[in-house]
């Protein structure tokens, strides 16, 4: 976060207003793009995907140890996707 503040800096980044009195979590997806509002991922392979793709996370982290972590990340979304869930079980295996 640290390392995220001062990159921040470095590139002249103007903080948002607060949003105190803003429920975020009650506003559409359309009244958030608007407000300037973006999501956070959905998922964690969406968070992967934002992390490779961001410089900032290979600087603060050094090349091996991020090729390290997101490689377990990967290992991890992988069984993840093709476990089966006690919910898909519910849903789709009930027994008449």
């Amino acid at each position: 976060m640290l390392a995220s503040g001062l990159d921040g800096i470095n590139k002249k980044m103007e903080p948002i207003e607060p949003m105190n009195d803003v429920n975020v979590y009650e506003l559409s997806r359309k009244e958030r793009r608007k407000m300037g509002i973006d999501e956070l991922p959905g998922s964690l392979k969406e968070a992967l995907l934002a992390m490779e793709n961001d410089p900032l996370f290979k600087d603060v982290l050094g090349d091996k140890l991020f090729e390290t972590y997101i490689r377990g990340k990967w290992a991890d979304w992988d069984e993840y996707r093709t476990t089966v869930s006690e919910w898909e079980i519910k849903r789709y295996l009930q027994t008449a």
